[in-house]
């Protein structure tokens, strides 16, 4: 169960980072489409807050108040100052990707050498080898 603040990022490329609880996205979070747009500010419960702020591919940075998924009224006006903090997130939220997708691959290459059967402590553990004990199994059965 997912609590507290993690990075998801599923295999078409969209990602979140942010805040869960109880495996719900609840709290700050920036969820961003695999084509650049991304989504920052609160959820509740798996859903977006009525206030939200929108970053198109292109850099543009939208802010304004929706209702069952439409917005009502007009944009919100931000400062500059305002705008570079929501391409801060966004920014910061690429970079998490970026370290799970780092995670990702290191695991898939393990699993890759575990299932070629080079196991990559095999060195470390060359001293420890025993002898293939067909003697002492040889012992054993003679009993």
């Amino acid at each position: 169960m997912m609590d507290g603040e993690g990075t998801y990022k599923w295999l078409d490329g969209r990602l979140y980072h942010g805040q869960y609880q109880s495996d719900k996205k609840n709290g700050f979070g920036v969820y961003i489409w695999a084509d650049g747009r991304a989504y920052i500010g609160n959820w509740t419960s798996g859903k977006q807050d009525e206030e939200r702020v929108y970053i198109l591919p292109n850099g543009t940075v939208k802010k304004g108040k929706w209702a069952d998924n439409k917005r009502i009224g007009d944009w919100i006006q931000m400062s500059e100052e305002e705008k570079a903090t929501f391409i801060n997130h966004k920014n910061v939220a690429v970079q998490k990707s970026a370290e799970v997708d780092q995670r990702r691959r290191q695991a898939a290459d393990e699993l890759d050498n575990f299932i070629q059967g080079q196991d990559i402590y095999a060195e470390k553990h060359d001293a420890e080898k025993l002898d293939d004990g067909a003697e002492i199994i040889e012992q054993i059965e003679q009993q």
